[in-house]
């Protein structure tokens, strides 16, 4: 429904703990006009054709981090329709400062669609030095 808005324009950036880089973070949004409980709602993201492995992401969600190979354990929190959600991905030293290439998937489980549905978005982003 509102694929183009997934992937939150400029919020590609570097994670970091002290001076050294430890990953790399992206803002994301539901593509779907209500909020859903995080157990409905599964998130796959690439970078530069590369698949993100779901055991080194997290999403975090008005504070709340989960690990994203956990989120459909997570049954008490809802992701609003309005708030962006942050990807986040453990890669020491991160990704190259520079353009890349972002994609996401999120296929959402709602109770009036057996199937669910899929929303695509994909967007060049850039990396700037980290702070």
């Amino acid at each position: 429904m509102f694929d183009r808005y997934i992937i939150v324009n400029d919020s590609l950036r570097a994670t970091q703990s002290g001076e050294s880089v430890t990953g790399f973070a992206v803002d994301l949004r539901l593509p779907y006009y209500r909020g859903l409980w995080l157990s409905a709602v599964t998130v796959s993201v690439h970078v530069d054709g590369e698949e993100i492995a779901p055991e080194t992401a997290s999403l975090t969600v008005h504070g709340n981090t989960y690990p994203l190979d956990r989120l459909s354990e997570v049954s008490e929190d809802r992701w609003p329709f309005d708030e962006a959600a942050t990807f986040s991905v453990t890669r020491p030293g991160g990704l190259e400062v520079g353009e890349h290439v972002i994609a996401a998937r999120l296929h959402v489980r709602v109770a009036y669609h057996a199937a669910g549905f899929e929303g695509h978005n994909e967007k060049t982003l850039v990396l700037r030095e980290a702070r």
